[in-house]
């Protein structure tokens, strides 16, 4: 038993030596060089035309998912696709168009905010393998030195797109718009340009409210919160773990 666990103690620790090596075979295009800029705390765009065409890439260390969350434990089919917008910690998605209309064909808004600090697992809409991300995960985007912003437009759609300077992958998060809380009225992403990504992470401050990233392509991107109650996109995250054990054939423990 002790070498058996040795063993896979050893594999595992090569696996991850190995991890940079593996994840980095899946790089696609590389952005161009041009460097975004900071302004009254938000970030300011460069505009470059290209996108990446897999699952999930690796951009500041953080396993990205290339489409966002459509109906529960389901992708987009393309990467400019809005999905479906989900309220926090809750696994039922509502139209990002109207008419109104959720995953289980309810048409009826629900006003209630969900209990509980973290996000439980069983309200993850993500597909088998990903999940939300933390904030710091989420945040790990806003990283100058390493990732660079990229207002474009791709098949017609604006959008952020976040380029690691190191391996050159690349993410499009497209405009997003949002459901009210209130009522769920659809606020258009054409209006002003914006997009709004849930975190798994609550406000420490304030219960009603979890962290988020804002992005417009007047204002740039920043750290952000929104009410539990609205509907707004996830684009997922896959764990390393999760990677490793499905690419490398680690035997478990």
């Amino acid at each position: 038993m002790t070498n058996k666990r040795l063993t896979n103690s050893f594999l595992l620790a090569l696996a991850v030596i190995m991890a940079g090596a593996v994840i980095a075979s899946c790089n696609h295009k590389r952005g161009s060089e041009a460097e975004s800029l900071e302004f009254d705390g938000y970030r300011k765009w460069a505009f470059i035309d290209e996108i990446a065409e897999t699952d999930f890439v690796l951009i500041n260390d953080v396993l990205w998912a290339t489409h966002n969350i459509n109906t529960p434990d389901t992708f987009t089919e393309n990467p400019e696709d809005v999905g479906m917008f989900y309220q926090w910690n809750k696994n039922i998605g509502w139209s990002s168009t109207d008419p109104i209309i959720n995953s289980n064909n309810d048409t009826i808004w629900d006003t209630s905010i969900s209990v509980g600090t973290y996000l439980e697992g069983v309200n993850d809409p993500s597909p088998s393998g990903y999940r939300l991300p933390t904030a710091d995960e989420l945040y790990s985007l806003l990283d100058t030195v390493n990732v660079l912003h990229v207002w474009t437009t791709v098949n017609g759609v604006q959008g952020a797109k976040f380029v690691d300077k190191s391996n050159g992958n690349m993410i499009f998060l497209p405009i997003t718009g949002y459901r009210y809380c209130d009522d769920g009225r659809l606020y258009e992403p054409s209006d002003y340009l914006y997009g709004i990504y849930w975190s798994s992470t609550r406000c420490e401050y304030d219960s009603n409210f979890a962290y988020c990233l804002y992005f417009s392509r007047t204002d740039g991107i920043c750290k952000h919160t929104s009410r539990c109650d609205n509907g707004n996109t996830i684009r997922c995250v896959m764990d390393k773990g999760t990677f490793l054990l499905k690419n490398l054939a680690i035997p478990p423990r």
